[in-house]
């Protein structure tokens, strides 16, 4: 069977949604998409969650790889992943940037930490780096060597 060659989208639920929205926009610099609140019997079953009060954030990228932000109004989330990279499931999120040296120094005008300076891999194709932004999501941030 084949499941097909697109990813569509990847979801993350947040508990601050603003702050989280902020960071792929401003930041990372995704573009709004969309934002909607999903609240109807379609969502509830979907999501097997009663009164979800849905809100989806939809960022994408200049490639056309979104990032869906989830907020759930009626629960509180607890985060339930450290951003430990060596667990089970899903670790992180890659991401092919520009301007590396760029994109981390702003991230550290954030306030956001990275896990090591920045390193080029052993073939010299790639320099790259990991960073927890907000809500724990772990990000390896890729430039590119020509």
């Amino acid at each position: 069977m084949v499941i097909g060659n697109t990813t569509r989208h990847v979801g993350i639920v947040v508990n601050d949604l603003e702050k989280t929205r902020d960071f792929w926009i401003n930041i990372l610099g995704f573009k709004l998409q969309i934002e909607a609140k999903e609240e109807s019997p379609y969502i509830d079953e979907l999501l097997a969650i009663k009164d979800p009060y849905l809100t989806t954030v939809k960022l994408i990228d200049s490639k056309g790889f979104i990032i869906e932000l989830l907020k759930f109004g009626n629960y509180q989330v607890e985060i339930s992943w450290s951003g430990e990279l060596k667990t089970t499931g899903l670790t992180h999120i890659a991401l092919t940037v520009d301007n590396l040296d760029e994109l981390v120094d702003n991230l550290k005008m954030q306030n956001y930490k990275t896990l090591s300076e920045i390193k080029t891999s052993p073939n010299k194709k790639v320099k790259v780096v990991f960073v927890k932004g907000p809500e724990s999501i772990m990000l390896e941030l890729v430039q590119e060597l020509r």
